[in-house]
């Protein structure tokens, strides 16, 4: 944030002015990024051109709540107070507070909070329809907003490339739509037109409306929602603009009815795959890992979908703060009806387990330790979660061993944040079955070196899990025992020749001793030798060392027949890392944070 007093600083995108109080060009720059990003998408939705304005609207981004709500008082008295982002129409500007909290320090580190982008690119498709829409004021709800949030979900590849279903804030949309529909409270279709949607809180409106609209442009090929967004824009003044909507959605999906469009709009919402369900923002994704900051009233709390399945797992991971002293960031456990368990590192101090009773709003302390790390701003952990303990270790160092005897711990897991917390987990993972040795490891991302794609092939090599080979050792890739730590993946080859030359023995210099140009060892073609000079003098070849072992090892310098159907049996050790290939997921006016809000269902 820029210091008191200090004069707000514009940039203005192709489309979008955006003014901040804002230090941090960063951050100035990429909001003005996604507004103009979200202003194309919307535009291109309406199915209008997006053109240049010599005048282009302004969206304010304020550093503080206090100055968000003097100016939402002054421009509408009746607004309602836990708004943190208002569009206002006849001055073609929009005013939204960057959330959560967020020093420079901050803004520094992580950049535009996801949170604060996703808002931008909602208030700027609200901006797009009071510039372009001649009747935006009389547009119903469920349009204007749900248009407005399938834009900020647009706007996603733009802020890190993150996935809706792996995004927390569009998962937990999901995840509110199914609720909705699972419990019988989703609205049918004619209700919804109609903008009724009694019943239903706050943040379950905006899912609806937001899982509807991203539905009519996901189906038959977006007919309806054409027809609708015509006409929105054509609509004569003197018509109702719903009974205009409800008319062109019938006549462009006939002969299906709305019975059948809402049992299709249904399916939609159950096929939805979320991975999270936020109940207390915010944690997004960022490069690989999570950003959490917590609001600075509210501890933030995101679970993960899936139940974590019943012990032994582990959960493995690094986290780093990016504030101040005595912030806390928590692993959550085993989330019931009845509360939680989780385990906080907190910054200056070490690890503590704790445990949430829901029926009495009460904490219990299960047990708490220093850590000789504690002056560190980043840890590396690992929580083994069995039948009846939890063990806590960081920096590869036991610091807690927790007795369990009245929980089943297979509820799901999440990740957590103590109020005016912000920091990044990466890594974070859950590994299934008991303590291997090897910390951290990811188990999805090995595989055995013949698995591995080459260069420029798409699928599995042809013939590589053939049990018994050929009787010429042309291909040996698979029953490779001793690997390098990093391996690249497998390119063409020849077939019959095992071996070509070696690098040229004289130029080996601390870099290429023993360096075969193909897998066989020892068997390389026939070839001049001038340019070859000594070939191998004094060394040894294989492993030097290692850091642990997955799976049996065959120590036979020869294999039988018989031994080289046994070994199908080893086919779980893994000879080499594999290449992460699928990164393509209000706030409360109490000061207090009640835990309860942690585990309820319903997102701040």
């Amino acid at each position: 944030m820029a210091p008191a007093g200090a004069e707000p600083t514009a940039r203005t995108g192709r489309h979008v002015r955006v003014v901040a109080n804002l230090s941090q060009s960063r951050a100035l720059d990429a909001a003005v990024q996604v507004a103009d990003a979200a202003w194309s998408a919307v535009c291109a939705a309406w199915g209008i051109a997006p053109t240049e304005s010599p005048r282009p609207p302004t969206l304010h981004l304020l550093s503080t709540r206090e100055s968000f709500d003097a100016t939402l008082s002054r421009l509408n008295a009746d607004a309602p107070r836990e708004l943190l982002a208002f569009t206002h129409p006849p001055t073609h500007t929009a005013y939204l507070v960057i959330q959560p909290d967020a020093s420079d320090a901050i803004l520094r580190r992580i950049g535009l909070p996801r949170l604060t982008s996703i808002l931008i690119a909602h208030e700027t498709a609200h901006l797009v329809a009071a510039e372009l829409v001649p009747r935006h004021a009389d547009l119903p709800e469920w349009l204007a907003e749900g248009l407005a949030t399938v834009a900020a979900e647009h706007v996603l590849p733009v802020m890190d490339g993150a996935v809706p279903h792996r995004e927390p804030f569009f998962s937990t949309m999901m995840v509110r739509a199914q609720r909705l529909a699972k419990n019988g409270s989703l609205p049918a279709v004619h209700r919804l037109l109609l903008d009724d949607l009694r019943g239903i809180d706050r943040h379950g409106r905006y899912a609806v409306q937001w899982s509807f609209v991203r539905f009519l442009m996901q189906f038959e090929e977006r007919r309806g929602w054409n027809a609708i967004a015509r006409a929105a824009r054509d609509a004569p003044e003197a018509a109702s603009m719903q009974r205009s909507l409800a008319d062109a959605l019938a006549a462009a999906i006939a002969p299906k009815s709305p019975d059948d469009l809402d049992r299709a709009w249904r399916r939609s919402i159950d096929a939805m795959t979320p991975e999270w369900d936020e109940a207390v923002r915010s944690l997004h994704t960022a490069r690989g890992g999570w950003i959490q900051s917590a609001f600075a009233d509210a501890h933030a709390a995101a679970w993960r979908t899936q139940p974590a399945g019943r012990p032994p797992y582990s959960i493995v991971g690094r986290y780093e703060f990016h504030g101040l002293r005595f912030q806390s960031l928590n692993v959550l456990l085993d989330r019931r009806a009845d509360g939680y368990l989780y385990v906080s590192f907190t910054q200056n101090h070490g690890a503590s387990a704790l445990r949430y009773h829901a029926a009495d709003d009460r904490w219990e302390r299960l047990g708490s330790q220093w850590s000789p790390h504690r002056e560190r701003r980043d840890g590396r952990f690992r929580i083994d979660v069995e039948a009846d303990r939890l063990r806590v270790e960081l920096h590869g160092k036991q610091l807690l061993e927790i007795p369990i005897r009245d929980r089943t711990m297979d509820g799901p897991w999440g990740l957590g944040a103590k109020a005016g917390t912000t920091g990044a987990w990466r890594g974070v993972r859950l590994l299934r079955g008991r303590a291997s040795g090897l910390f951290p490891l990811d188990l999805g991302n090995l595989h055995d070196a013949a698995l591995v794609t080459a260069a420029l092939e798409s699928g599995r090599q042809p013939r590589v899990d053939d049990p018994l080979h050929e009787r010429i050792a042309d291909e040996v890739r698979r029953q490779a025992q001793h690997v390098r730590v990093v391996v690249p993946p497998g390119h063409h080859g020849r077939q019959l020749i095992v071996a070509q030359r070696r690098a040229h023995a004289l130029d080996l210099v601390r870099r290429d001793r023993h360096a075969d140009a193909r897998p066989a060892e020892q068997d390389p073609e026939i070839c001049r030798s001038i340019g070859d000079g000594l070939r191998r003098r004094i060394g040894r070849v294989g492993v030097v060392a290692r850091f642990g072992i997955l799976g049996a090892e065959v120590v036979d310098l020869v294999l039988l027949g018989c031994e080289e159907r046994l070994d199908l049996l080893l086919g779980g050790e893994s000879a080499m890392i594999g290449a992460e290939r699928d990164f393509h997921i209000g706030i409360s006016s109490r000061r207090r944070a009640n835990a309860a809000s942690i585990w309820s269902a319903h997102a701040r």
